[in-house]
C-alpha cells in the first residue's frame, strides 16, 4: 500500500520520469503486442547475462497468457542453442558457476525442467 501510494503520488505530482525500486526478483514483463523475436532474445539475455549473477538479472519472466505457449516454446529452443563451457571461448554463452551450492541448485532446476517440461 505504501509503494502504491508513493507511485501514485509521483505520477500525479508532476510529469517527470520516476523510477522506484519496488523489490522482488526483477521480473521482466512480456505483453502480447511485443515483437516476439526481440522479446525472446532480450528475455533470454536478461535472464542469462553474466550467468544471472548481477543485480539486474531478470529473476522471473511474466508473459501475457495469450502468447505464453509460443514464448515458452521459443525460449526453450533458444536455451537449447546456448553453448556452455570455457568462459574464455568467445562462442561460450554460459561459463562455470562460482559456487558449488549455486551450481547444484541450477542442476536441480535443470533436472526438474527436463522431467516437467517448459511451463
Amino acid at each position: 500500500a505504501v509503494v502504491s501510494t508513493q507511485s501514485t503520488g509521483c505520477a500525479k505530482s508532476n510529469l517527470k520520469k520516476c523510477s522506484l525500486e519496488q523489490g522482488g526478483k526483477s521480473p521482466l514483463i512480456i505483453f502480447s503486442d511485443c515483437d516476439m523475436s526481440s522479446a525472446v532474445r532480450n528475455g533470454m539475455g536478461s535472464v542469462f547475462f553474466n550467468k544471472g549473477e548481477n543485480c539486474i538479472a531478470a529473476g522471473r519472466l511474466f508473459v501475457e497468457r495469450s502468447i505464453h505457449d509460443e514464448f515458452v516454446a521459443r525460449a526453450f529452443e533458444e536455451c537449447k542453442k546456448m553453448k556452455i563451457g570455457d568462459p574464455l571461448d568467445r562462442s561460450t554463452a554460459h561459463g562455470p558457476q562460482n559456487h558449488r551450492k549455486h551450481y547444484q541448485s541450477l542442476l536441480d532446476f535443470k533436472h526438474r525442467s527436463e522431467s516437467e517440461g517448459p511451463t
